[in-house]
């Protein structure tokens, strides 16, 4: 109880601080707010939101980003935050917590591709390829009438880029026939395809 006092406290305080336009000392509030009690489950009073709507207008996206993370250690079933934080942080060269929050994204809403898809580019870059190769190609397997993203089957040129993708990760994991195929269906439906085009160079050229 004292905590919570405290905490809500802190809150008006960093309140009145903005109001006479002391962002530092609202942060400071803010700060001590959360230490009281982090995580409050009231989305409108929490600190760990307030800190990252104020650090958004300050234009401090590494210390928004950790704030947003902390927040996240409290709500197990927000979607949207981890994957806007798995795509701030694979931006930041950063795939490895990257790949952390898509799988926790994963395990809120298996049925979203672009989250596969993220997911797979952040587990190449990582050298984890058998991974990367599964998402490329549960992209491509959730089934429309699933898929929140928009309902709609993935176009020719998203089926033959995923596909792409999904034969450079099978060519790193010796799995060559199988990217021979990919490649060939990903060049029928789009033969413009950059990615397909890559895969087939490394396999001309022996991987």
């Amino acid at each position: 109880a004292e905590g919570g006092e405290d905490f809500l406290v802190r809150v008006r305080l960093s309140e009145l601080a903005l109001e006479a336009e002391d962002e530092a000392e609202a942060e400071r509030q803010l700060l001590a707010a959360e230490r009281a009690y982090p995580g409050f489950d009231e989305r409108g009073l929490c600190a760990e939101l307030r800190l990252a709507r104020l650090y958004e207008e300050q234009e401090r996206d590494d210390e928004r980003a950790a704030a947003l993370e902390r927040w996240i250690r409290w709500e197990a079933d927000d979607f949207g935050l981890r994957m806007e934080l798995g795509e701030y942080h694979a931006e930041k060269g950063n795939h490895a917590r990257a790949v952390v929050l898509f799988n926790e994204a994963n395990e809120i809403d298996p049925f979203r591709r672009e989250l596969h898809r993220l997911w797979g580019t952040s587990l190449a870059e990582l050298g984890r390829h058998a991974e990367a190769a599964r998402e490329f190609a549960v992209q491509r397997a959730v089934p429309p009438e699933l898929a929140p993203d928009d309902g709609e089957p993935l176009d020719d040129e998203a089926r033959a880029e995923s596909m792409g993708r999904e034969a450079l990760a099978r060519i790193e994991v010796g799995e060559v026939d199988l990217a021979r195929a990919l490649v060939r269906e990903a060049l029928a439906l789009d033969g413009g395809c950059e990615s397909a085009e890559a895969a087939l160079e490394r396999l001309e050229k022996g991987n």
